[in-house]
């Protein structure tokens, strides 16, 4: 695992055997240092705490369900 703190980029291999039979050190380092970081290998930007987790999954603006902005009708 390669961590950027300026960035916040990290590039973490999920198939490393070291991460893959053992990934609590690694999401214990990445909660610690960089909580909310781009996952270059992915592509997208990851969220590491419960409460961010938490509050964004709850937050309608990121749900599948967007008939609280538009009618399905608008939409069709």
């Amino acid at each position: 695992m390669n961590i950027n703190n300026t960035t916040r980029h990290v590039d973490l291999d999920i198939r490393d055997p070291a991460f893959y039979h053992d990934p609590y050190p690694t999401y214990h380092k990445l909660r610690q240092w960089v909580p909310v970081f781009y996952w270059q290998n992915h592509d997208l930007w990851t969220f590491t705490r419960h409460e961010d987790v938490s509050n964004i999954l709850r937050d309608r603006r990121f749900g599948r369900q967007i008939t609280h902005i538009k009618s399905r009708e608008e939409l069709s």
